[in-house]
C-alpha cells in the first residue's frame, strides 16, 4: 500500500490540474462566446443607424448596456443616434460618459462640443486658478484606470531600471540606469497621487446632465422655495447634496440651487 500512496497522489494531482484547466478553458471559451455575440449585436445596431433607423438602434445599443458590456465606441454610437432624434440630454450624457472612457477621443469631444452648441444654456464657467486647478487639470488627462495602468508600468521599469544598474559595472551605464531609477520612482509616485486625486475630485463633484426640457431651480428642497433661475435640457451640473427627492446643484458659472432628482442624471 506504501508504493501505491504516491502512485494514487501524484494521479489526484494530475486529475485536479486537468481539472482546472477545462475550467479555464470553459470560461475563457464563454468570454469568447460572449463577446462575439455582443459584437454581432453591436454590428446589427451599427447598420440600423446607417439605415436611418435611430430608435431600433438605440435600442440594440442599450441590450450590449443591459448585458454589462461598455465602450467608448458604444456611449459615442448612442450619443449620435440621440442626437439624431434631438434629444440633447441623452446625447450629452452618453457623450460624456464616452469622454469618462476615452478622454481624449476627438470623434467624442467634436461632436460632445457640437451638441452643447445646441444646448440652451449658455453659461461661462468660472476660471479655475490655483494650484488644485493644475491639479484636476492633470489628473483628468487620464482616467483613474489609466492612471494606475501607468503605475503599474513605471512598477515594471523600475525593477528593469535596479536589474540593470546591479548588473552593470560602467559607470556612464550605471549613471543612466540610476537615473531611470529616479525617473521611474517619480512617475511611480505621481500616477498614484493622481489616481486618487482623480478619484477623489470624481466623489466630490458628481456631474449630472439635465434631461427635463426646462427646470426651475429652487432656493431650497421645497416645491414652495423661491425660483432662482431656469436650466434646460442637455446642460451639465454637479451634484452637491441630497435631500429627500432633491439634489443640490452646482452649474460651471458658481451658481447654485436645488433641483428635483427626477430632472437629471447622474453620470
Amino acid at each position: 500500500m506504501k508504493n501505491i500512496q504516491p502512485i494514487l497522489r501524484f494521479l489526484g494531482c494530475q486529475i485536479s490540474f486537468w481539472l482546472k484547466v477545462s475550467l479555464v478553458g470553459f470560461v475563457l471559451f464563454m468570454l469568447s462566446s460572449t463577446l462575439s455575440a455582443q459584437e454581432k449585436v453591436f454590428d446589427q445596431a451599427n447598420q440600423l443607424y446607417n439605415d436611418g433607423k435611430y430608435e431600433q438602434a438605440i435600442e440594440k445599443y442599450h441590450a450590449i448596456l443591459n448585458a454589462k458590456f461598455e465602450s467608448p465606441e458604444l456611449y459615442y454610437n448612442l450619443g449620435n443616434a440621440y442626437a439624431k432624434l434631438d434629444e440633447l440630454g441623452q446625447a450629452v450624457y452618453y457623450f460624456e460618459k464616452g469622454k469618462k472612457l476615452a478622454p481624449d477621443d476627438e470623434d467624442i469631444l467634436n461632436n460632445l462640443s457640437f451638441v452643447k452648441n445646441r444646448v440652451v444654456d449658455d453659461i461661462t464657467p468660472l476660471p479655475e486658478i490655483g494650484l488644485n486647478a493644475f491639479l484636476n487639470k492633470i489628473s483628468t488627462q487620464l482616467n483613474v484606470n489609466q492612471w494606475a495602468k501607468l503605475a503599474v508600468g513605471m512598477s515594471i521599469l523600475f525593477v528593469l531600471m535596479f536589474l540593470l544598474y546591479h548588473f552593470t559595472y560602467q559607470s556612464l551605464l550605471k549613471r543612466i540606469f540610476f537615473t531611470g531609477i529616479l525617473l521611474a520612482i517619480f512617475l511611480f509616485s505621481a500616477s498614484i497621487y493622481f489616481a486618487f486625486h482623480q478619484d477623489n475630485y470624481l466623489k466630490n463633484n458628481q456631474e449630472a446632465i439635465v434631461f427635463a426640457n426646462e427646470v426651475t431651480i429652487k432656493s431650497e428642497p421645497l416645491d414652495k422655495g423661491e425660483n432662482i433661475f431656469l436650466l434646460h435640457e442637455g446642460t451639465k451640473v454637479v451634484v452637491l447634496e441630497t435631500v429627500d427627492n432633491w439634489k443640490k446643484i452646482k452649474i460651471a458659472d458658481g451658481k447654485v440651487g436645488w433641483i428635483k432628482s427626477d430632472k437629471i442624471r447622474v453620470l
